[in-house]
């Protein structure tokens, strides 16, 4: 009996021990966070899918500080501050900067670590990435994923659910970074035997007369998450129901309020995305020679009352897909 529970000891060390050993070869680093909207939800998630993926790696993060630099609240000064920030975290002993939309800024703040940002805003059109063999890398030490939606979703809808549709208005803003750019999407559209409609707006002032274009010469309206930042998701989606006509958004609670359907990012699979960067980066590959990148996962929404309103069919497959059905 004695011997069993000296056995039964040693084997009980032993597990302890090599618990132990298992929760401390997790690799600390120590990581800054910066965020446009601090407070967004889809910010919150982005950030904690990098966190979740950090962990699934084997990181053991030390957070230095999470900080909201709030556009909303500071629209002249953000950037400024931000960069103010990164270098605070940076001198505390931050070995990476994780952040939200805010690399245009963070970029020229002379920040020497690496940056990850999962919320790229237009970087071809912002003129802070370049193109090699069909891929984009940024300018300067940073890495990440970028704003936006799949086009050839959006696309690949419109043919599916609407074949007799020949022409789609794209809808974008001419003044904010989020929107991308006509010639992308008339390509991808074009090979799909679709015809672009190109609607573009600046503001409130001029929203009306973009969505009566798109009604009057387009079969389907596509309108980008420009038109939240705007403040003119009612005048698109009311100016579409009173005339019974199709449109696809990239916000999903926009389909709740009217709109046919959204195919959007999944913030979390993005987070989850910028942490594989992250650990590539801290293995040793410059952050620029890690492609910039769409998230490869996307959440779709289908009004379906909307749907047998528009007479449009929307198949049993896609149904399936969708993450949300109103």
């Amino acid at each position: 009996m004695k011997r069993l529970k000296i056995l039964f000891l040693i084997c009980s060390l032993v597990l302890v021990a090599a618990t132990g050993s298992s929760m401390g070869s997790a690799q600390k680093v120590k990581i800054g966070f910066i965020h446009i909207l601090g407070k967004h939800p889809d910010h919150i998630t982005l950030r904690q899918g990098f966190l979740k993926g950090m962990k699934a790696i084997g990181y053991n993060v030390e957070v230095m500080g999470i900080f909201n630099a709030d556009s909303a609240s500071y629209p002249d000064t953000y950037i400024q501050r931000g960069i103010e920030e990164a270098k605070r975290m940076e001198t505390a002993g931050a070995q990476m900067i994780f952040c939200t939309a805010m690399y245009h800024g963070l970029k020229d703040g002379g920040i020497k670590i690496p940056i990850i940002d999962s919320v790229l805003l237009s970087p071809i059109i912002m003129k802070y990435a370049v193109e090699k063999k069909n891929q984009k890398y940024l300018l300067g030490n940073a890495t990440g994923t970028i704003f936006g939606y799949s086009v050839k979703a959006v696309v690949d809808f419109v043919r599916d659910s609407m074949p007799k549709a020949k022409k789609i208005a794209y809808l974008y803003s001419t003044n904010l970074p989020t929107a991308r750019p006509p010639s992308e999407i008339a390509e991808v559209a074009g090979s799909a035997g679709l015809e672009v409609v190109n609607c573009p707006y600046s503001g409130k002032n001029d929203i009306t007369e973009a969505v009566n274009k798109a009604i009057n010469d387009a079969d389907v309206l596509f309108a980008t998450n420009c038109m939240a930042l705007h403040g003119v998701e009612n005048t698109i989606l009311e100016a579409a129901k009173a005339k019974n006509f199709p449109v696809i958004v990239a916000i999903l609670h926009h389909v709740k309020e009217g709109a046919l359907a959204c195919i959007q990012s999944d913030w979390l699979r993005a987070g989850e995305m910028c942490s594989e960067k992250a650990d590539q980066v801290l293995k040793g590959t410059p952050a620029n020679q890690l492609p910039i990148e769409f998230s490869d996962k996307y959440k779709i929404s289908i009004n379906v009352k909307v749907a047998e309103k528009l007479g449009a069919d929307i198949s049993y497959e896609i149904l399936q897909m969708a993450t949300i059905v109103e």
